[in-house]
């Protein structure tokens, strides 16, 4: 996964270069009425192909950790109960939602945005993998030792840390299927959906965290994401 994260940020910068280049002069020539007709089609063609190109490499930058985040202190636990109102319009009236966050405050140092995203990202997916119905249980509570994280995980380092995890009774994954979840380029859905981890993962890593998952077929997937423990405001 560090190999990938590293290749990728070392392409994605050049590659968006050149297709700023590219959307550029598209843009003027459709702005200027220079190219009608069929080639104005051909044009607006060119136009849609940079703009999912530039999701490609955004994608790559999120995911190699090279994207720009405006972190804060926030509350996990607060952060996902205010969430529990578009969990619930998300997931449907077939999937049962239960939220527990222990007691106390859970103070990690991320950026509100993209962790809101992130626990979205993960409850579609399980809501996709429950397509008749099922539980989805959300869990906020503090790690039971940093310690052993560190040493699962290169870069994790925390005296504390407090855990979010995401436990569904979905199709589930084989153990390939899961190891390779959170690549940017591997999907188990049609081409250009994407499973949505790759970006999940990169904010993670960016914020100090890490992050695990285990899956059976037939019984369901639990996603763990460790984050440090704010040392203060």
């Amino acid at each position: 996964m560090e190999a990938l994260a590293r290749l990728g940020g070392s392409i994605a910068h050049d590659i968006r270069n050149h297709l700023t280049v590219i959307k550029g002069f598209a843009e003027i020539l459709q702005r200027m009425a220079l190219v009608s007709g069929d080639g104005g089609d051909m044009l607006a063609e060119i136009l849609i192909a940079t703009g999912r190109a530039e999701a490609v490499t955004a994608k790559l930058l999120a995911f190699s950790r090279k994207g720009m985040l405006y972190a804060e202190v926030v509350d996990l636990s607060d952060t996902v109960r205010d969430l529990r109102g578009e969990l619930g319009d998300a997931l449907g009236p077939a999937v049962r939602l239960h939220v527990v966050c222990e007691s106390g405050r859970q103070p990690v140092w991320v950026e509100p945005n993209e962790l809101r995203q992130t626990v979205m990202r993960l409850a579609r997916n399980s809501a996709e993998a429950m397509p008749d119905g099922g539980e989805l249980r959300i869990t906020v509570r503090p790690a039971d030792d940093a310690s052993t994280v560190a040493r699962r995980h290169e870069g994790f380092q925390a005296d504390r840390a407090v855990v979010l995890e995401v436990a569904d009774t979905g199709t589930g994954m084989d153990a390939e299927t899961a190891s390779k979840a959170f690549e940017p380029f591997f999907s188990t859905k049609p081409a250009g959906e994407g499973l949505g981890l790759a970006m999940a993962y990169g904010f993670i890593r960016q914020s100090g965290g890490a992050v695990e998952v285990s899956s059976v077929p037939g019984k369901g997937t639990t996603v763990w994401i460790f984050l440090p423990v704010a040392a203060d405001e």
